[in-house]
């Protein structure tokens, strides 16, 4: 939401079903510190870990290209609590 809060998984537009569109707004977040809410605005926010949630029908797809989306712009993927260069 604008306001920096989740967005309720009632709502409609809670969830991005284009992986192609979440991979590429996953790496801006993660390049850009920035986010953008349901609504077009534009939020600075640090962005250290992503969270895939699992029970989606295509979680592991998603996983997958996220990861390679993420290793072709090199972006380190590292298991939580590992501090880059450890």
């Amino acid at each position: 939401m604008s306001d920096g809060t989740l967005v309720s998984r009632r709502r409609a537009d809670a969830h991005i079903h284009d992986v192609d569109v979440a991979v590429k707004r996953a790496i801006r977040m993660v390049r850009e510190r920035k986010v953008i809410a349901v609504d077009g605005t534009e939020l600075p926010m640090r962005v250290d870990t992503i969270c895939i949630h699992g029970d989606g029908p295509h979680a592991a797809e998603f996983a997958r290209r996220l990861r390679e989306g993420f290793e072709a712009v090199n972006i380190a993927v590292r298991p939580v609590g590992r501090a880059a260069g450890l």
